[in-house]
């Protein structure tokens, strides 16, 4: 009775490890779009290119929205746009560090 009670905890261990590799592998081949309800993926708008940590409060992202990217200084207490660049332009439009949210 012993063990099969252990082959039964064993077996069932083994089928709940297969399922959550089965949803991982999905996850990653077909992405979250489809799991979370969204459906035009083509028109996404907004993108994050890179983050990089300046210290243990602050950040510098820089964002995409439409054809124009913003560097941005995000903080806890507050955020800044520093720069904003259309893609594909040379120009650039620098902004004041006081500019907040």
């Amino acid at each position: 009775m012993e063990t099969t009670a252990v082959l039964t905890s064993a077996a069932a261990l083994v089928f709940v490890l297969a399922l959550i590799a089965l949803v991982s592998f999905l996850l990653r081949k077909y992405g979250t779009e489809r799991v979370s309800g969204t459906t035009n993926t083509s028109k996404k708008r907004l993108s994050v290119s890179e983050i990089k940590i300046i210290d243990g409060k602050n950040k510098l992202v820089i964002a995409k929205c439409d054809k124009t990217e913003y560097l941005l200084c995000v903080g806890t207490e507050s955020g800044a746009v520093i720069i904003d660049t259309e893609v594909g332009s040379k120009k650039s439009a620098t902004k004041g560090a006081s500019k907040q949210p």
